[in-house]
This record gives structure tokens, C-alpha cells and sequence, in this order.
């Protein structure tokens, strides 16, 4: 639990909810695009104040992508478990 603490807090504050993804420059700017938490973000932003730093379906494609990916991850997880038992 820890250890997802420790990655799920810095991702908070590189996401755009704090600073704005237009005020972030450089460096900070690309780590933040590795976050889905970024991509969320902006699509709330384009739903509510009609604004986005991406296209709505792009965004919504990304999102989509990181759910792919996770639940593949964890489908890989969960039968390694039950091939050991746990």
C-alpha cells in the first residue's frame, strides 16, 4: 500500500489538477503526459470549461489504451498468482 502511495501521489501533482498543463514547461510537461491521470484531466476540463490542451477523442483513445493496458497487466498478475497458489 506504500508503495502505491508513493506513485500515486507525485502523479496528483504532475497531472494538471494543481498547475495547469499550459503553465508547465519542458521536462515537467513530458513526465506529465505519461500519467492517465493527465489525460482525465483534460477531458474534464474540455466537459466543463470547453478548453483542452488535446483533441476529446484523443484523450478519450489514450484513456481507453491505459485501461487496456492495466487490466491486461493485471489479468497477467492475477495467473502468475494462481499458478503459485496465492
Amino acid at each position: 500500500m506504500m508503495l502505491s502511495s508513493l506513485i500515486r501521489f507525485p502523479m496528483i501533482f504532475i497531472s494538471g489538477i494543481f498547475i495547469p498543463l499550459q503553465g508547465m514547461q519542458g521536462f515537467l510537461k513530458s513526465i506529465a503526459f505519461i500519467s492517465p491521470l493527465t489525460y482525465l484531466v483534460d477531458l474534464l476540463n474540455y466537459g466543463l470549461r470547453g478548453d483542452s490542451l488535446l483533441h476529446p477523442s484523443v484523450t478519450a483513445g489514450v484513456l481507453v489504451g491505459f485501461s487496456i493496458l492495466f487490466i491486461f497487466c493485471s489479468h497477467l498478475a492475477h495467473k502468475k498468482n494462481l499458478l503459485k497458489g496465492l
